[in-house]
C-alpha cells in the first residue's frame, strides 16, 4: 500500500509541473495513435496556448513588481537672470534631485501578490492541459467506436446480401415463398442504410478529431489507429487514493487566488503608510552665493480611510476563494466515488457480454446463408437470428465504448495525469 501511495505522490508531483514552452521539437502527427494522441492534441490546443499566455502576463507582472523603487528619480533644474536695484544682473540657477522611498514594506507585498498571481496561473495551465487531453481521448474512443460499428455494418450488409441472393434463388426454384425473398431483400436494403449511417458517424468523429488536432476537417486525410481499450493504470491509481484525492489543479488555483487576495489586502493596508520623498538641492546666485541642502517630505494622508472598502473587498474575495476551494474538494470526492462506481459497473457489463460469445455470434452470422442453402433454416428464422446476433455485437461495442469513456471520467475525477503518453 505504501508503495502504491508513493507512486501516486510521484505522479501527482510530476504532473503539477508546468511543461517548458521551448525545447523539444513538436510530435509527429501524420498518423494518430495512443502514443502521440495527447502530445499532438495539446500542441494544437488554442486553449492551452491562451492559458500559457495568461501565465506569461502573470510572470511579467511579477517582474514589474520586483522593481526596487516605486518611482523614478526626478531631476528639476531652474535657470533665471536676476536684476539688482542698481541695474546689475546675474545668473541664478538651481538643481533639485528627488526620490520617493517606500517605508511600509509595500514592495515585498507587491511581490507576494504578483507571485500568488503566477501561482494561480500555473495550475490553470495544467487544468486546461488535462481537459484538452480528456477531450482528445474522448474523440479517440469515438473514432474507434465508429470504426468498429462500420465493420459490423459492413459484415451485416454482406451477410444480408448473401441471404437475399440465396432467398431469391430459392424462390425462383419454388423452395421458399416469394414473400420471404422480398423480406430478405428489404433486410438487405436496411443493412445498406445502416452502413451509410455508420459511415456518417465515422466521418463526424474524424471531423471532431481533426478539429482538436488543428487540422482542416474538410481535407479528409486524417489517419487514426484507434482501439477500444480503456486507459491503463487509471483504476489502480484511483483506488490507491481511496475517497481522499489529492487537490486538483483547480483547487491549487483557488488556494493561490486566496493568497493573492490576502496579499492584496495587506498591500492596501500598508498603502496607508505614506511614502517619504528625499531631496537634495543646490542653488547658485551671483548676489546670494551658493546654497546646498536636503529635504524630507511626508504627505499627510487625510483621505486614507477611502481604502477601507477596497481592503474589505479583498478580504471578502479571499474568504470566497477559500470557500470555493473547499466546495471543489467536496465535488471532487463525490465525482470520484461516482466515477469509481460507474467504472466498475461498466466493466461488469462488458464482462457479461463475453468476448467468446461475440466470436460465436460472428461465425453464426457468416454461416446463415449456408444454412439457408442447406434448408436447415428458413429465411424468416434466419432474419430473426441475424437481428439477435447483430444486436448482441452492437451491445458489446457499446459496452466497450462506455468502459473507455468511464476510464477517462475516472482519470479526470482522480487527478490522473492524462497528459502522459501511451496510456
Amino acid at each position: 500500500m505504501q508503495l502504491r501511495l508513493k507512486t501516486v505522490a510521484a505522479l501527482m508531483a510530476a504532473s503539477l509541473a508546468v511543461p517548458s514552452r521551448a525545447g523539444a521539437a513538436g510530435p509527429d502527427c501524420a498518423r494518430i495513435s495512443r502514443s502521440n494522441l495527447v502530445p499532438c492534441a495539446l500542441a494544437a490546443s488554442l486553449s492551452v496556448q491562451s492559458e500559457r499566455q495568461t501565465l506569461s502576463v502573470a510572470e511579467a507582472r511579477e517582474v514589474a513588481a520586483s522593481q526596487l523603487l516605486p518611482k523614478n528619480p526626478e531631476l528639476e533644474v531652474l535657470a533665471a537672470r536676476r536684476r539688482a536695484p542698481d541695474g546689475s544682473d546675474g545668473l541664478h540657477w538651481a538643481a533639485k534631485l528627488s526620490q520617493e522611498v517606500e517605508i511600509g514594506g509595500q514592495r515585498g507585498l507587491r511581490r507576494d501578490e504578483a507571485a500568488a498571481g503566477s501561482a494561480t496561473a500555473k495550475p490553470r495551465v495544467l487544468a486546461v492541459r488535462r481537459s484538452g487531453a480528456a477531450r482528445a481521448w474522448m474523440a479517440y474512443f469515438d473514432v474507434a467506436h465508429a470504426e468498429r460499428e462500420r465493420e459490423v455494418a459492413e459484415r451485416l450488409e454482406g451477410i444480408t446480401h448473401q441471404v437475399s441472393e440465396t432467398a431469391r434463388a430459392a424462390s425462383a426454384s419454388g423452395l421458399v415463398s416469394p414473400v420471404d425473398a422480398d423480406l430478405a431483400a428489404v433486410s438487405w436494403s436496411r443493412a445498406k442504410q445502416g452502413l451509410l449511417a455508420a459511415e456518417r458517424e465515422i466521418r463526424a468523429a474524424k471531423v471532431e478529431m481533426a478539429s482538436l488536432l488543428g487540422r482542416d476537417p474538410t481535407m479528409g486525410d486524417l489517419s487514426v489507429s484507434a482501439d477500444l481499450e480503456p486507459l491503463s493504470q487509471v483504476d489502480g491509481f484511483a483506488r490507491a487514493l481511496g475517497l481522499r484525492p489529492t487537490d486538483s489543479p483547480e483547487v491549487h488555483a483557488l488556494q493561490a487566488e486566496r493568497q493573492a487576495f490576502t496579499a492584496r489586502a495587506r498591500l492596501l493596508q500598508r498603502t496607508r503608510i505614506p511614502n517619504v520623498t528625499l531631496s537634495a538641492f543646490m542653488e547658485s546666485d551671483r548676489f546670494e552665493g551658493q546654497l546646498m541642502g536636503g529635504a524630507l517630505s511626508i504627505p499627510l494622508p487625510f483621505f486614507s480611510q477611502r481604502l477601507s472598502g477596497e481592503i474589505a473587498e479583498a478580504e471578502a474575495l479571499a474568504a470566497r476563494a477559500r470557500t470555493e476551494a473547499e466546495r471543489a474538494r467536496r465535488e471532487i470526492r463525490a465525482r470520484l466515488a461516482q466515477s469509481l462506481s460507474n467504472y466498475d459497473l461498466r466493466r461488469a457489463e462488458l464482462q457479461a457480454l463475453d468476448a467468446e460469445q461475440a466470436l460465436v455470434a460472428e461465425r453464426s452470422l457468416d454461416d446463415l446463408a449456408n444454412q439457408i442453402r442447406a434448408s436447415r433454416i428458413g429465411v424468416r428464422d434466419a432474419l430473426v437470428i441475424e437481428q439477435q446476433l447483430i444486436e448482441f455485437l452492437h451491445a458489446r461495442l457499446e459496452a466497450q465504448h462506455a468502459l473507455c469513456v468511464a476510464s477517462v471520467a475516472l482519470a479526470q475525477a482522480a487527478g490522473f495525469p492524462l497528459e502522459g503518453k501511451g496510456l
